[in-house]
């Protein structure tokens, strides 16, 4: 645990788990996840380009 980081008290986090809000999964699979379920979808759109999730993914280089 990081100094200062607090963590949430035991009944807090089991109520959200019972909700499903917390599913014990690290950011990184979450987004993961994403970004292989919506592959081929447009992610991000500037003025000049758009680019897929599976595109960002291939950016990013932290998710492989």
């Amino acid at each position: 645990m990081l100094d200062g980081v607090v963590r949430f008290p035991p009944e807090f986090a089991a109520r959200y788990r019972a909700k499903g809000y917390w599913e014990d999964r690290s950011l990184r699979d979450v987004f993961a996840d994403v970004f292989a379920k919506y592959a081929d979808r447009v992610a991000i759109i500037d003025r000049e380009q758009s680019v897929t999730y599976a595109q960002l993914n291939e950016r990013s280089g932290i998710w492989h």
